[in-house]
């Protein structure tokens, strides 16, 4: 990141090529799945299309008296998706021409809002996104003062069913949902802040973001649980829980029923379809601005026009989202979404592992060796995935129990393994420091590094806050959380368990449907290790050479600043214990001197001189008479 803003661009690829070149790969596995994602999130908006194109027929649905929530359903399902013509085997037996229509027509809306830079994207983007905030805000005041609308508030803050908490598996599909909905670990956030000023306060804005997005979805909640309630009570039920929807069906089962029970509830429901349009579509061209940057900015592709790449970035997303447009779309769009969503834990651990282990490792491994170094890192990883294998592959009561112990006692013999090997480096070399200079370069110095190189450039972050979270936090509990949705269990109708929900996802057929899903989590997984392997795969992604000189120059500057702060502090230490030897000397004239003391000064003068001879000479040094100019390193040095 670092890098990145001192030559802007290449976005997630250059940004993690400029860490290490062989990590390139970690940011063009983000970028891709956003790619993999919009290809069937635009078949999303061409269904909305087709709701709302509908709402204008003759025989509009949403404009029937008494409709059901599972008469909407089916209409969604079986007119909308076109699935009244598949089969008991799932496959697909036909293309729903209208939605492939639609899909196109979403996708000429999304090259018009991209095409023509990013100030014309901005201009667009305070109606995409204003327009449903105000919609959001009369959707809420109109469901609240429906009939039950109280009942359905109630299930959704004061009888919330807090115990669901204490299951992993909710944490996990937490996380990708806010990854989703955030669009971090695809590109977009990096894509949108090389845009921005050289010293935009990237920690003020990240805050914003974030609160305001779980705002939305938080105030979002009370107008959705109010329709429900709303629902509940025209349909004559209890609570809200008798309500069997989910997914698209929460969507198309109750908004459009409730709104249209309404005075001008046709109009209502327009207004909803309309909403959901303007925030898809925002979502929408934010990834392919993502991908579309990172080509852009590459120096092979600095020549192509935006608007021929934006066309070709877009014609080839269309194609791919055909399969979505059959009447098994929705089979595709669930399995693809399932699996995309769960690697993507995965490629947000790969980010904090670049930044947090491998920043900096050059400069860690000249200071304490690569032993040292690889030995903690193997420690921190192994002992983690030991404890999810404990976890989550024994079948035992006290798995979890048993998990911990192996994670404290794998970490603590590693550990034990690690100080051992650091206690010879300073036996070895004893200017190498002291114990706690040691463990802060092993355990946080690279990390807080690129904390202070960032704050020079965007200003305020809690370094401390911020550096334990990305190094020590938030990449074992990716592992961790990876991990738990690989051994989700996957139960059939009896609620019996049949094996893991990964390959089974939804009881959907494993050919052709599981086997996607699988290749596009393995294809993840080839642009990271290939990247690892064979780097020179993508240099395509490399800047100019003139911005790589530049980027060379800055980083050599860099590293002799820092060089040359760690020999100042190096020849501080020499001149303090040249000092100690001589005073020592000199002790040993006086009569009261022991035979201690002189073998203690005989030793220390053996010491130094010991590594004068290794190392070279700082300076003259003299055992007898006062240390020489040359040997006192300049106030100024030290002073850096």
């Amino acid at each position: 990141m670092y890098n990145d803003t001192l030559l802007r661009k290449t976005l997630d690829v250059g940004v993690f090529g400029g860490i290490h070149r062989r990590l390139r790969g970690v940011g063009l596995s983000s970028i891709a799945c956003g790619y993999m994602l919009v290809t069937y999130y635009s078949m999303l908006l061409a269904w909305v299309c087709n709701a709302f194109f509908m709402s204008f027929s003759p025989d509009n649905f949403w404009a029937q008296d008494e409709v059901t929530g599972t008469e909407a359903k089916n209409f969604f399902y079986n007119n909308i998706i076109g699935m009244e013509t598949l089969g008991d085997d799932m496959l697909a037996t036909r293309m729903v021409w209208k939605n492939a229509g639609y899909s196109l027509l979403s996708w000429v809306v999304i090259y018009l809002c991209v095409a023509f830079g990013l100030k014309a994207t901005g201009r667009i983007t305070y109606f995409t996104m204003g327009l449903p905030v105000i919609l959001l805000f009369v959707f809420l005041g109109r469901a609240v003062s429906l009939p039950g609308a109280q009942a359905g508030i109630d299930e959704y803050i004061k009888d919330a069913n807090w115990d669901v908490l204490a299951d992993g598996v909710v944490w996990q599909k937490a996380v990708t949902q806010i990854f989703f909905s955030l669009g971090i670990t695809f590109g977009i956030m990096t894509a949108y802040g090389s845009h921005c000023k050289r010293d935009e306060p990237a920690f003020l804005n990240s805050c914003v973001i974030s609160i305001s997005n779980c705002l939305f979805s938080f105030i979002a909640g009370f107008a959705v649980f109010a329709t429900l309630g709303y629902q509940a009570d025209l349909d004559g039920l209890d609570s809200i829980a008798d309500l069997e929807y989910k997914s698209f069906g929460l969507v198309f089962g109750s908004w459009p029923v409730a709104l249209g029970t309404l005075p001008g509830g046709e109009h209502w429901v327009r207004l909803f379809f309309i909403m959901l349009f303007l925030l898809g579509i925002d979502s929408a061209f934010s990834f392919v601005e993502a991908f579309l940057t990172a080509f852009q900015d590459a120096e092979r592709f600095k020549g192509v026009n935006r608007k021929i790449l934006t066309l070709f970035i877009s014609v080839v997303a269309f194609l791919f989202s055909l399969m979505y447009a059959t009447d098994a779309g929705l089979i595709w769009l669930d399995t693809i979404d399932y699996y995309i969503n769960f690697v993507m834990l995965l490629v947000g651990g790969f980010e904090c592992y670049a930044a947090g282990w491998i920043y900096g490792i050059e400069e860690q491994i000249d200071s304490l060796g690569a032993k040292i170094v690889f030995s903690y890192m193997i420690t921190t990883f192994g002992s983690v995935i030991v404890a999810c294998c404990v976890w989550f592959g024994v079948s035992s009561d006290n798995a979890v129990w048993t998990g911990f112990v192996a994670l404290l006692a794998c970490y603590g013999s590693g550990m034990i393994y690690v100080v051992i090997l650091m206690h010879k480096k300073k036996k070895d070399d004893p200017f190498v420091g002291t114990w706690g200079m040691m463990f802060y370069d092993l355990t946080m110095k690279n990390i807080l590094d690129l904390s202070r190189d960032l704050s020079d450039v965007v200003g305020y972050m809690p370094h401390k806050l911020w550096a334990f979270l990305i190094k020590h936090f938030i990449c074992p509990i990716s592992i961790i959380l990876f991990a738990l949705g690989a051994d989700e269990n996957y139960y059939n109708a009896d609620g019996d368990i049949v094996g893991k929900t990964f390959g089974r996802y939804a009881g959907y057929p494993f050919t052709p449907y599981q086997i996607l899903g699988i290749l596009c989590v393995a294809f993840v997984g080839f642009l990271f290790i290939s990247s690892l392997i064979l780097p020179q795969m993508y240099e395509v992604f490399d800047r100019s050479p003139e911005e790589l000189i530049l980027l060379e120059e800055s980083r050599k500057s860099l590293k002799d600043t820092r060089k040359a702060s760690i020999e100042a502090s190096r020849k501080a230490s020499l001149h303090a214990i040249q000092q100690q030897a001589i005073n020592k000397h000199r002790a040993s004239s006086f009569p009261d001197t022991t035979v201690t003391d002189r073998d203690e000064i005989e030793e220390g003068k053996a010491t130094v001189e010991r590594f004068f001879n290794e190392q070279g000479p700082v300076g003259s040094v003299s055992f007898v008479s006062e240390p020489t100019e040359e040997v006192l390193p300049q106030e100024a040095e030290v002073e850096e």
